[in-house]
């Protein structure tokens, strides 16, 4: 951990991007009834129950020394997605 947090310390080299990645599943889902509105003495109310509509994959890639951040949205989570994100990456950097 020690070698990984020392690279955000270097001073940022154009030809060599520190680049992170990461993926995530995130359920999709849509409310049932509304929710009712804030009335005066009476915070606003929302219901438990949800209908499931699908979930997707978020991947991604920040670049920690530039604040730069890419989200990549797939409906599953595949290796050709995770290669196209890659790819994607790298023709962000064709110098690097």
């Amino acid at each position: 951990m020690e070698t990984i947090l020392s690279l955000y310390e270097q001073p940022y080299d154009e030809s060599r991007p520190v680049i992170c990645f990461d993926e995530s599943s995130k359920e999709l889902r849509k409310h049932v009834r509304d929710p009712l509105p804030a009335s005066p003495g009476a915070v606003a109310r929302t219901d438990h129950h949800y209908e499931r509509n699908g979930s997707q994959m978020l991947h991604v890639a920040t670049e920690p020394l530039t604040g730069q951040c890419r989200l990549h949205v797939t409906e599953r989570r595949r290796t050709s997605e995770w290669i196209g994100c890659m790819q994607a990456i790298a023709d962000d950097y064709p110098d690097a």
